[in-house]
Order: C-alpha cells, then sequence, then structure tokens
C-alpha cells in the first residue's frame, strides 16, 4: 500500500468511524481521529493481539463518546479486572515523535490543535499495575511503558519515566 493509499484508508476510518486505529511495530496501538470529536485518543503501550487491540480501543472510544468512562480507574474496560485511563503529557516533542506519529501529522493536516491523549494502562492476571511492587511483567505479561501522566489521579504512581 503505498503512502497516499494509506492516508486515504487512514481517513475514510475516521470519516465511518470517528477514528483510525494504528498498530506500531513496538507493539504500541493508538486511535486518531478522537480529537476531531473533542475526545482524547486511546495509547495502549503494551504489545497485545491487534485484533484485541483493536476491540479494547474500538470499546472505550465508543464508552467515552457516550459518556460511559472518564479519567481515572474503572472496571468498565475488562470484565472482572480494573484499567485506568491516564491523560498523558502533550507538550514533549519526544511524545509525538516515539508513540504517536501518524495522528501527529494528522492533526497538523487538519489544523486541529491542543489535541489530548490518554493511555489505557492494563494489569496484569492479577490486576497488578506497572507502578505496583509486584506488577508481573514477562513473556506473557510484557512491561507497558507509562506515559508521562498530567492529572490528579496519577499524582501517586510510580510510574513515569
Amino acid at each position: 500500500m503505498s503512502r497516499n493509499e494509506f492516508l486515504a484508508k487512514m481517513d475514510a476510518d475516521i470519516e465511518r468511524t470517528g477514528r483510525s486505529i494504528m498498530g506500531v511495530i513496538n507493539g504500541f496501538f493508538y486511535t486518531i481521529g478522537q480529537n476531531k470529536r473533542e475526545h482524547p485518543d486511546i495509547i495502549i503501550s503494551m504489545p497485545l493481539d491487534p485484533d484485541i487491540a483493536q476491540s479494547l480501543l474500538n470499546d472505550v472510544c465508543a464508552s467515552l463518546e457516550k459518556g460511559e468512562l472518564s479519567e481515572g480507574k474503572t472496571d468498565k474496560v475488562l470484565r472482572g479486572m480494573d484499567a485506568y485511563l491516564l491523560p498523558c503529557t502533550t507538550n514533549l516533542e519526544t511524545m509525538h515523535a516515539d508513540y504517536v506519529i501518524q495522528a501527529d501529522e494528522f492533526y497538523k493536516t487538519n489544523n486541529i490543535k491542543d489535541v489530548k491523549y490518554w493511555q489505557l494502562v492494563l494489569p496484569d492476571a492479577r490486576n497488578r499495575f506497572p507502578w505496583d511492587s509486584d506488577y508481573n511483567s514477562n513473556r506473557r505479561m510484557p512491561d507497558q511503558p507509562c506515559l508521562l501522566y498530567t492529572s490528579d489521579a496519577a499524582d501517586d504512581l510510580l510510574c513515569v519515566d
């Protein structure tokens, strides 16, 4: 697929569903287009099966649009487990260069400013998070880098890099 075909598909996805989902080589996934509807784009910073990541991102975005989810801890994303939706900093160029290159290009091209990103932080099998000392990081549940949080809800979290 050529670059122009890729961008056309991304634009068509955003027009049709409100978002396009980008998978990055390092296993991260993120949405593009949510900010066009005044909702944050969502980032998953751990490798997941692409179908699972797409389903999670679509479900989270639909719930945000309906007002069913907000910033902070939630039990509405994973059945029987908690997750966190935490705002990421958007004032560091490294965030854009390292995580959301295509989204950055899309928003600049469409002249959309004040773009917001939230990270969906997922637990391990015991409902522990990367900032918990007993978080299980291994091949089945790899590390998930925590992006630089800007929320009061994240003040006590120890995963700020």
